[in-house]
């Protein structure tokens, strides 16, 4: 199927913790990205805290969306000032030479202790 160029890209995780997976730090994703009309010129993510254990949409607003080089990095998330494991929601999506972004982000929700 042919793409136009106000075809958004796609993207998918390929590798990290498991969902609802309790991981130490650092934590390691690899993604990937297609464009039907173009090219994936970039990726950006975000790292969202879960403040009650699971994500809720609320928690992302305002919370920018960072620059990320390549199809893998990683992350450092917080723990609990407690030492208890604390739940967040990793996203990325990938973005194209006509500006466009995806319009799904993958993402994985997941625990730190």
């Amino acid at each position: 199927m042919e793409g136009t160029p106000d075809d958004p890209p796609r993207v998918w995780l390929a590798a990290g913790p498991p969902e609802g997976s309790t991981v130490d730090n650092p934590v390691h994703f690899y993604w990937g990205g297609w464009d039907s009309d173009g090219s994936v010129w970039g990726f950006e993510y975000q790292l969202i805290p879960n403040p009650t254990g699971t994500f809720n949409p609320s928690d992302s607003v305002g919370v920018p969306w960072a620059p990320v080089g390549g199809t893998d990095s990683t992350f450092t998330a917080e723990p609990d000032s407690l030492n208890i494991a604390r739940s967040f929601t990793f996203f990325v999506r990938a973005f194209d030479n006509y500006g466009l972004r995806s319009l799904q982000p993958a993402y994985r929700t997941f625990r730190v202790r």
